[in-house]
């Protein structure tokens, strides 16, 4: 950013310096009208104008780049959701999977009396 300012300093005093060294009168012919002017004014109001031309498409340039990370933000938070939803019922099929091996692994039911089984 200050590189950027300092250079920007240093066009616009070249600028100013040779607007001034061209100081003499010229004609501008638009359409219908003609005007004479300091050929100084010439440079500098072209100068302001190039900056302001360039400044303009810059500030478009931000406004699509801050839609553009609003955007993504929002797709972020999005995926953040989805990714703690599917760790939710990621942490239910574990605790699922951790009871039915519990179970599995529990000792077997006691026999009946006699060690037969009331089927015999």
């Amino acid at each position: 950013m200050q590189v950027t300012f300092i250079l920007s300093m240093i066009f616009a005093i070249v600028i100013t310096i040779f607007a001034l060294a061209n100081s003499g009168t010229v004609t501008i012919s638009f359409v219908f009208k003609s005007f004479e002017l300091s050929q100084a004014v010439v440079i500098l109001v072209s100068a302001v104008t190039g900056a302001v031309v360039v400044f303009l498409l810059n500030l478009v340039s931000k406004a699509k780049s801050s839609m553009k990370i609003k955007a993504l933000n929002r797709q972020v938070k999005e995926l953040e959701n989805q990714l703690l939803k599917a760790g939710e019922v990621s942490e239910k099929a574990a605790e699922a999977t951790a009871k039915a091996m519990a179970e599995k692994e529990a000792p077997a039911p006691p026999q009946s009396p006699g060690g037969m089984n009331e089927d015999s």
